[in-house]
């Protein structure tokens, strides 16, 4: 089967483009317009799709490293995927069990109580092995650093749960949305507030008279 080379298609004059993240590995088998990695130029970031489907054979590539253009990504082996995909109803046949599978019953109620910590210690494994990550490209993360914004507390939107830009944006401007008035509204009302009365005692003795 043919081998094509995939390569980092031309950004013009741009100097330095930067890997940003390599979303495939030898073995992968890829569809057409997949994305294979994500570059980073001075203006935006990229994601280079598959021209054709097939089977990774090389990566050339790895997150961080700097490219230009015409350097190969990756190696694609042309027409694997249809043979993987001709392959796959032969094995389903194979795999498949003469007895019918046995029906699943309910767990007991105290079966179920018993394996209801287990599923809360690996929920609290997995919030602490992901408290603190969060996926942004450098010049996310710099932006982010002005704006004095915590890139943990944002779900991110791009590929792969990427954080990007407008997701920062987003979440200033609830921040902001949401921000309660004090001092302003103090500051803004002040002008049309009552003056104090003069204290007339200094004058000498006072005599109150009702009006009318």
């Amino acid at each position: 089967m043919p081998i094509e080379r995939i390569t980092v298609p031309d950004f013009g004059d741009v100097q330095e483009i930067t890997v940003v993240e390599v979303y495939v590995s030898v073995g992968d088998v890829i569809e057409e317009e997949d994305p294979l990695v994500a570059l980073e130029s001075e203006k935006a970031v990229m994601d280079i799709p598959s021209p054709f489907p097939g089977k990774v054979t090389e990566v050339h590539l790895k997150d961080g490293d700097t490219v230009k253009n015409e350097d190969i990504i990756i190696l694609i082996e042309v027409g694997a995927e249809s043979d993987v995909q001709a392959k796959k109803p032969e094995e389903k046949q194979e795999q498949s069990p003469k007895d019918p599978p046995e029906e699943k019953r309910p767990a007991e109620p105290e079966q179920q109580k018993q394996q209801a910590p287990s599923k809360e210690v690996t929920t609290e494994e997995r919030a602490e092995s992901t408290e603190g990550s969060y996926h942004a490209t450098p010049s996310v993360r710099a932006y982010a650093r002005e704006l004095d914004v915590d890139l943990s507390l944002i779900t991110g939107t791009g590929p792969k749960g990427r954080i990007l830009k407008e997701d920062i944006q987003q979440l200033v401007k609830n921040v902001l949305k949401n921000k309660p008035l004090t001092a302003q509204t103090t500051d803004a009302t002040a002008p049309f507030a009552e003056p104090p009365l003069e204290d007339f005692s200094k004058y000498g003795e006072i005599e109150e008279k009702p009006l009318g």
